[in-house]
């Protein structure tokens, strides 16, 4: 007999995009359900590279630290190439992450193992429910009400054949689980023949298609892929090498007159090959895998060096696309935005910005995807090439590390990222010089950055990134300044004034907080003052919460101080912080919303006002 069943949020998908949208749901407790036509989910294979901000996301859910110990750290990066002769030479060494920009670099770790932390910390969940096996087999939807407690969506399923053959089938033709994969990828097979029915019919208010550049969800609402198709095609193989290669444990591109390659070593020994390989050979292992083919490619590019290997774990071919990370840093943008719309905080139209902010950064990371392309298969000597091809490659390998790795990502004004100034437009040149002189590395609409502080209370180092977890919770982050010289507490202790009014929306928003931390603003505070020389009642009250069953909240304070054993005591100087100090509402994401003065309260509450339902 059929079943009516309700979800606030349906998931398409249980990569590592839909896996990490459902953590969202899970830790802000939004009724959820993903579908997954997989029957278990990835062993081998897929994506497994973790960028520096991908890593910053996972460590926001408390994830990070055990996915960094089992990975593998790619610290440096080797570039080869042919000399006149035709021998190989390095042609150089270098960092593979550009230091100062996040406490991760780049590193590597099986889909699989990515895939189970996040499945730990979503089954923890009572709100969120997986079926595996199964797939979408219609989607109608009534958007003409405006209804915001009604499910507008219904969708029916079906169960996949789960014959391993047939399973195989449908994988091999599945893109990556990024939405921005390369348009000139095989469509996935049809097979309908081989599901059976659920009679279940599910209702929902949304629908996140997180199943692949060719989704179904995607099919549904009629949408197009955008870019252009590259027609060119690269093996992939996983496998522990036996080779000479003495760069075998670095990040290696080697740029060859008869190919190109790249090394990425992974976990346990581990190294994973990318390598351009011709249409025709390509397009004759999609009919009839044989991984040997692809390692007597990589073999003859290796010369004069041994390659060989005993067992080969994963191989396939693909087209290029951007993979994992990115489509886990757009799930990231839009939970937050969803389940607060869920939960009634903000008013629906932030959805909007979802598209506005990621949209601009694909085609930016498409861009860069084929500039990266180009230098990779550029087979050039490393004396003749010329200054241009250098410069370029070099280029889009140092954006590699900050764009495409997500850690320079900024987003223009929208609804929940303020405009630099509120004023007439043909004054916001001296505006901006005002806002930069607040700060010098803080900018609205990119991330906030982390660095090591003390805890005001017990001088216990901390991350500043660990303040700000992952809950929904917005963060006001107030750089008070020296608070031992009077007129600077005093500024401080007027902002908290104003803050605590009855009719601030700060207030509104901090007082909204029922079970979910989502539902409102926390504030900390960040001073430079020697922290022995401050009190603790000197502290405005708003830094220190008090409840009757718990006391004091002694984790709002901290001091841009030196720790005893050295750490620490840079913000001020390597954030460029005016001695005056400044204000940062900081989004659930760690996207920087709001930067003001600390007498620019006006400005903040209009900025709250404006998104609060």
């Amino acid at each position: 007999m059929a079943s009516t069943l309700v979800y606030d949020v349906v998931i398409v998908g249980a990569g590592p995009a839909g896996l990490l949208a459902a953590t969202w749901m899970a830790r802000t407790g939004v009724k959820t359900l993903i579908i997954e036509k997989r029957a278990s989910q990835s062993r081998v294979g897929r994506a497994d590279g973790l960028e520096g901000r991908t890593l910053e996301i996972l460590d926001s859910f408390g994830l990070a630290s055990q996915i960094w110990k089992e990975a593998n750290q790619t610290i440096e990066i080797s570039i080869w190439c042919d000399l006149s002769d035709g021998s190989l030479h390095r042609h150089r060494v270098s960092p593979n992450t550009e230091p100062g920009w996040s406490r991760f670099g780049e590193s590597t770790l099986a889909q699989s193992r990515i895939e189970e932390h996040l499945l730990t910390l979503i089954e923890s969940s009572s709100s969120v429910e997986i079926r595996r096996g199964t797939v979408p087999k219609s989607m109608d939807y009534n958007f003409s009400t405006n209804d915001e407690t009604c499910h507008p969506i219904k969708l029916t399923f079906s169960n996949a054949n789960e014959d391993p053959q047939i399973l195989r089938k449908y994988e091999y033709q599945e893109d990556s689980d990024s939405s921005m994969s390369d348009a000139s990828h095989p469509r996935s097979l049809s097979l309908d023949s081989t599901y059976s029915e659920i009679d279940d019919e599910i209702y929902a208010k949304y629908v996140i298609g997180c199943d692949g550049a060719h989704s179904w969800v995607r099919q549904q609402l009629g949408l197009t892929l955008e870019g252009e198709s590259v027609d060119e095609y690269w093996g992939v193989l996983d496998l522990i090498p036996v080779t000479s290669f003495p760069d075998i444990r670095k990040r290696c591109i080697l740029k060859r007159r008869n190919g190109t390659l790249m090394l990425i070593p992974r976990e346990q020994s581990m190294v994973r090959v990318y390598f351009q390989i011709p249409n025709a050979i390509a397009i004759e292992y999609k009919k009839q895998p044989c991984p040997n083919v692809l390692l007597q490619i990589v073999q003859l590019i290796m010369q004069p060096y041994s390659f060989r290997t005993s067992q080969i774990d994963w191989s396939t071919v693909y087209q290029a696309g951007q993979g994992m990370n990115v489509s886990m840093q757009d799930a990231y943008n839009l939970g937050w935005k969803l389940a607060s719309v869920i939960h009634g905080v903000t008013t629906p139209e932030i959805l909007k910005t979802y598209h506005e902010e990621r949209h601009p950064v694909a085609e930016r990371l498409m861009n860069l995807d084929k500039r990266l392309c180009q230098g990779m298969r550029s087979s050039v000597d490393a004396y003749n090439a010329t200054d241009d091809i250098r410069h370029s490659h070099k280029q889009a390998l140092s954006e590699e590390n900050t764009l495409a790795a997500g850690v320079a990502v900024s987003y223009a004004a929208n609804k929940v990222v303020a405009p630099i100034c509120t004023q007439d437009p043909v004054v916001q040149a001296p505006c901006q010089a005002r806002k930069a002189s607040i700060s010098k590395r803080l900018q609205v609409g990119s991330r906030i950055p982390s660095d090591v502080l003390l805890n005001h209370y017990d001088a216990q180092r901390w991350e500043l990134h660990d303040m700000l977890p992952s809950t929904g919770q917005w963060n006001l982050v107030v750089f008070g300044g020296d608070i031992s010289n009077k007129a600077q507490l005093t500024q401080v202790s007027h902002l908290s004034e104003w803050l605590h009014r009855s009719d601030s929306p700060f207030r509104q928003l901090r007082s909204r907080r029922v079970g979910l931390m989502m539902e409102s603003v926390n504030a900390v505070l960040i001073h430079s003052a020697p922290r022995k020389e401050i009190e603790f009642l000197d502290i405005p009250e708003i830094f220190r919460p008090y409840s009757e069953n718990f006391g004091y909240s002694y984790c709002g304070v901290f001091a841009d101080n030196v720790s005893y054993d050295g750490h620490g005591g840079k913000v001020y100087e390597t954030f460029g912080i005016d001695p005056r100090g400044c204000m940062a509402l900081v989004r659930p994401d760690q996207h920087v919303a709001f930067l003001g003065a600390l007498e620019e309260v006006h400005e903040l509450d209009r900025f709250i006002a404006s998104f609060l339902k």
